[in-house]
């Protein structure tokens, strides 16, 4: 939002937004190859009329069809590092990037967890305890 929304019509008043400003908003991150993020700060501005409107600051959500008008995500194959010196590139990278810390180290624990970021994400405490633990393969426990 503050990289993309807040330059372009963060100065207008809620009120004054409409469905055309909103939607050259989203165009012009869509025109940058952020399909993704075009769709998810279309939610986020949804979210911030909803808001509005419970305020009583405005009486419509503009932004609320909008999702039609942006472009299709196209689903496919995501690609994978198979050989261990891209993966040990790619990790590096990740390590030197200005991104915050706890970012960096969600993006360690990925790399050393190798799972999918969902799974991670919905995995439960549960799940990781134990780990040092005199299990036989090698302080993981095996599953049946």
């Amino acid at each position: 939002m503050a990289r993309d929304v807040f330059p372009a019509i963060g100065d207008l008043p809620i009120a004054e937004l409409t469905p055309p400003l909103i939607l050259a908003v989203l165009r012009a991150i869509e025109a940058s190859g952020s399909i993704e993020t075009a769709k998810r700060i279309l939610q986020r501005i949804s979210c911030v009329f909803g808001f509005a409107i419970a305020e009583g600051k405005v009486k419509i959500d503009p932004s609320e069809r909008l999702g039609e008008a942006l472009k299709p995500l196209r689903r496919g194959r995501q690609p994978v590092i198979t050989d261990l010196e891209p993966l040990r590139v790619m990790i590096r990278i990740a390590e030197e990037d200005d991104a915050r810390p706890v970012t960096r180290l969600a993006l360690r624990f990925l790399a050393l967890t190798a799972v999918r970021p969902n799974e991670l994400r919905g995995a439960r405490w549960d799940e990781f305890e134990d780990l040092n633990g005199s299990h036989a393969c090698g302080g993981f426990p095996r599953r049946a």
